[in-house]
């Protein structure tokens, strides 16, 4: 029987103590030595095959592993990427509604669309209003068909009063600025105005608002008494003022120059103002003659009268705002 040393692994002699190669000493029980024997040879014969099996095995089942959570990923993954694209088919047929919706309720964050139309439509036809009468100013409508919100009276009415407020100021402002020039070459005595343009402008823009008022007011009104005709205050203040289409045309070539070259043209600017009155006042009179009248004695002394009451209004209206 042999024994192999622990030390180097050698065959020796059950019965010897030390080993003859290494001169190691058996100290222990012999069971003890077999025990720590026999892993050591095993731990040295087997561990490096078994340990390359083992690590092979290893990777394959760790390689296999990973491959399967791919898979498994892929799998878990592929619908929960499709869950919303088959939620937006189920719900295709309400999407339209919500965008819908939604745009509606982004549409209060400025002017809408429909707003914007809505001005451009009436500009275009406030454009068409003002034709139309240029091309028949005696035109007669039917007042009971004629629409009393369209408004292009007062914005009629509201383009004199601005645009003439301006073409006074600006041809005021220019006087007084030039006056001791205008002096110097005329008879015109020396002078000190404490002129405010800006105060002067309003209380033109006033004047004139009123004044323009009470034109259509009194025409409205005699008419009304001699033909017995219930006419819509709105669709009158169209009407009158669309007679006057031709006038608004003049003031707006009238603000133009005064803006450009008053002094140039300070005398035309004059007879311009001077033609609008005229033509504001034959169109009171013409829209008195337009009604069904029987006794032309009566419309004759009707549009004296109504004259001379615009006359005696202005007086008092010079004094009160200037």
């Amino acid at each position: 029987m042999q024994k192999t040393c622990p030390n180097c692994h050698a065959s020796i002699a059950e019965n010897s103590n030390i080993c003859p190669f290494c001169q190691f000493s058996f100290d222990i029980d012999e069971d003890f030595a077999d025990t720590i024997e026999i892993p050591v040879i095993n731990n040295k014969t087997i561990d490096r095959d078994d340990n390359v099996k083992i690590y092979k095995e290893e990777n394959t089942f760790e390689e296999d592993l990973n491959e399967n959570t791919e898979d498994f990923d892929k799998t878990v993954i592929r619908p929960t990427s499709q869950e919303p694209q088959e939620e937006k088919t189920k719900n295709g047929r309400f999407s339209f509604g919500k965008n819908k919706k939604a745009k509606s309720d982004s549409d209060f964050d400025g002017p809408s669309r429909r707003n914007a139309n809505a001005n451009q439509n009436f500009l275009s036809g406030y454009f068409n209003y003002l034709v139309s009468y240029l091309k028949h100013p005696l035109q007669k409508p039917d007042f009971n068909l004629v629409n009393n919100r369209s408004n292009y009276g007062i914005t009629s009415l509201l383009v004199l009063a601005v645009g003439n407020a301006i073409s006074f100021t600006f041809l005021a402002n220019y006087f007084v600025t030039h006056y001791e020039w205008f002096a110097d070459l005329s008879v015109l005595p020396n002078l000190d105005f404490n002129f405010v343009a800006w105060r002067f402008g309003l209380k033109t823009f006033v004047f004139l608002l009123i004044s323009l008022w009470i034109l259509p007011i009194l025409s409205h009104f005699i008419r009304e008494k001699l033909t017995k005709e219930k006419i819509p205050n709105s669709a009158w203040l169209d009407h009158y003022y669309g007679m006057n289409s031709f006038t608004v045309v003049i003031a707006f070539i009238c603000f133009l120059i005064s803006l450009l070259a008053p002094l140039i043209f300070t005398i035309i600017v004059l007879l311009i103002v001077l033609l609008q009155i005229a033509l504001l006042l034959i169109t009171l009179t013409m829209a008195l003659m337009q009604g069904k009248v029987t006794n032309q004695s009566k419309l004759f002394y009707s549009i004296l009268a109504s004259l001379t009451v615009f006359f005696v209004l202005e007086i008092f209206l010079v004094g009160l705002v200037y």
